[in-house]
């Protein structure tokens, strides 16, 4: 996913808090499995459940903006690398 940095500080807020992976997920109202992927690194939280793991884990108002920049810088660059592939498979049809 090219998130490598979102899924480590996402990691370090989770194990600073009082809160496993599965009290956190429970408390952001999503998939135990959805967490873990995002830890992983193999999915990029949407912006609403990253909001609701930030509320989860009782995040101050600076770790809820880091977080959020870093996921949007890395959804951005997603999106970005999305069009240029787009481009060269119609490119080379």
């Amino acid at each position: 996913m090219g998130g490598m940095e979102f899924s480590v500080k996402l990691r370090e807020m989770i194990d600073k808090s009082a809160y496993s992976v599965v009290l956190t997920a429970r408390g952001a109202g999503i998939g135990q499995s959805t967490l873990y992927e995002a830890l992983r690194d193999e999915y990029l939280l949407s912006e609403d459940k990253t909001i609701s793991v930030l509320e989860a884990l009782g995040a101050s108002v600076k770790e809820r903006k880091d977080l959020l920049r870093l996921r949007k810088k890395i959804f951005t660059s997603n999106l970005a690398n999305r069009s240029t592939l787009t481009v060269l498979v119609f490119k080379f049809e």
